[in-house]
C-alpha cells in the first residue's frame, strides 16, 4: 500500500500533538501533587505544649481537635506507656521526671565531687487522635522529652524543659512482608505486633546514643 506524504505529514503530526498532550499532563499531575502535599503538610496538625509549674497541656498548632495521647517509652525507661483520655489533655511534670531521675541515677557515675549541668533527653513515640474537617485521623511522632539537670554534691535536679520533634511516623513504622494463611495469625495483628518491635528498637538505638554522651 503506497502512502502518500499527506499521511506521513499527519501521522507526524498526530505523534507530537499526542507527545505535547503527555507532556502537559505530565506538568499539571506534578503541580497537583505539589499542592495536595502543601495542603496536607499545612492541614495536618503537630503537637503543642504548654508548660506551666505542675504540668504539660498538649493542643494542636491549628484548629484541628485533639481526642486523646498515647505516649511509649524505651523499654529502658518504662514498660509502661502513657495514655491520656480525658480532656484537658495534661501530664503532669513529676512523673516523667522521675522516670528520668531514676535512669540518671543508674547511668551516671557520680561521686561526692561529681558537678553536672546540662541537658538530657528521652525519646518518645507520641501516638494521639484528632478530628481534621470532620474526620478522624490516628497520626505519630517521634520526640524528645528535654530535662534540665543539675547534679551537685549528692543534689540531684531533674527538671522538665520542653520536647522537640525528630520526625513524624506513619503505621507500620517499616514496612515488612508476612506470610498469611488460613491457619496463621491474622495479618493485621502480625503488622501490630511488629511495629511494637520496630518503635521499640527505633526508641532504644535512641536513647542508646544519648546516654553515650553522659559521661564523657
Amino acid at each position: 500500500m503506497k502512502i502518500n506524504s499527506f499521511n506521513i505529514i499527519t501521522i507526524i503530526i498526530s505523534i507530537v500533538a499526542l507527545v505535547i498532550s503527555y507532556l502537559s499532563w505530565s506538568v499539571s499531575k506534578q503541580s497537583l501533587d505539589y499542592e495536595i502535599g502543601k495542603d496536607s503538610a499545612i492541614n495536618t496538625p503537630a503537637i503543642k505544649e504548654i508548660i506551666d509549674s505542675t504540668k504539660i497541656t498538649y493542643k494542636l498548632n491549628n484548629a484541628s481537635e485533639l481526642q486523646n495521647l498515647n505516649v511509649t517509652f524505651p523499654k529502658s525507661i518504662s514498660d509502661e506507656n502513657i495514655n491520656i483520655n480525658t480532656k484537658p489533655i495534661e501530664l503532669y511534670k513529676n512523673p516523667i521526671e522521675s522516670l528520668a531521675k531514676i535512669y540518671l541515677r543508674n547511668k551516671l557515675s557520680l561521686k561526692d565531687s561529681t558537678s553536672i549541668v546540662g541537658t538530657f533527653s528521652i525519646p518518645v513515640m507520641m501516638s494521639y487522635s484528632v478530628i481534621v474537617y470532620g474526620q478522624p485521623h490516628i497520626l505519630r511522632e517521634n520526640r524528645l522529652l528535654v530535662f534540665k539537670i543539675n547534679y551537685y554534691d549528692n543534689v540531684e535536679n531533674v527538671e522538665y524543659s520542653n520536647s522537640f520533634l525528630i520526625k513524624r511516623a506513619g503505621y507500620p513504622l517499616l514496612r515488612h512482608y508476612y506470610f498469611t494463611g488460613p491457619f496463621t495469625e491474622p495479618l493485621g495483628k502480625k503488622v501490630q505486633n511488629q511495629d511494637l518491635i520496630d518503635v521499640q528498637e527505633l526508641l532504644e538505638s535512641q536513647l542508646k546514643d544519648i546516654a553515650e554522651n553522659l559521661n564523657k
